[in-house]
């Protein structure tokens, strides 16, 4: 990601701040999946409603992050970073996984 947006080193180190402080979030987050998950006195329903949260809250996080990371960068970095970093999910249903960046369907 350095190297295809050309960070400076302010831009560097700041980067790697949000990544730090979300990470540590998201890995608080995903412990507590794991913990629920190993549960066996939570009813199944309870269980799923807990993951469905424990994995929106993380989706959003995620979203978070993201957005803090395009503030930090230049108009030309933020369309680099969409465009080669972080493509965009396909308008049409296919099937697969697979590399977006690489994908025909995901490029258009």
């Amino acid at each position: 990601m350095v190297t295809e947006l050309n960070l400076t080193e302010s831009q560097q180190q700041q980067t790697d701040s949000i990544f730090k402080v979300f990470a540590i979030t998201l890995n608080d987050i995903e412990d507590s999946l794991k913990t629920a998950q190993r549960d066996t006195t939570i009813a199944e329903v309870d269980l799923n409603s807990m993951l469905r949260d424990f994995n929106q809250e993380k989706k959003d996080l995620r979203k978070l992050r993201d957005l803090e990371l395009r503030r930090l960068l230049t108009p030309e970095q933020v369309k680099i970073h969409d465009e080669v970093i972080v493509p965009s999910k396909p308008q049409v249903l296919h099937f697969g996984v697979h590399n977006r960046a690489d994908c025909n369907v995901c490029k258009d």
